[in-house]
């Protein structure tokens, strides 16, 4: 899952494209009912709970998200703790503007 367009383009496989939908970014970002990514054709999410959606149930696979925000203090986070989910950042670039996390069933 990824919330910056500029992401998708070093990726092999086609990842979610994520945008809370109050954010002021959401209308520029979505088209078909806020189902898809405008700009990269990708699959959108848009609510607090979807990327919880996303995880998947094995416990030896793994949601990255990559992300251009820190995310411990966001819904996302608070219901990846609530679930009791693994929830790590792995790698943070060097200019700070890009973070790597992995959330999965702990276990």
């Amino acid at each position: 899952m990824i919330d910056s367009i500029v992401v998708s383009e070093y990726l092999n496989e086609m990842p979610y494209f994520q945008c809370n939908i109050n954010s002021m970014w959401f209308d520029q970002f979505s088209r078909k009912f806020g189902t898809e990514e405008k700009f990269t054709g990708l699959p959108l999410t848009y609510s607090y709970s979807s990327p919880m959606e996303l995880i998947p149930k094995e416990k030896k696979w793994s949601l990255w998200f990559i992300t251009t925000a820190d995310i411990v203090n966001t819904n996302t986070y608070g219901l990846a703790k609530k679930q009791n989910l693994n929830i790590i950042l792995r790698q943070k670039a060097m200019d700070g503007r890009l973070m790597v996390w992995q959330i999965r069933y702990k276990g």
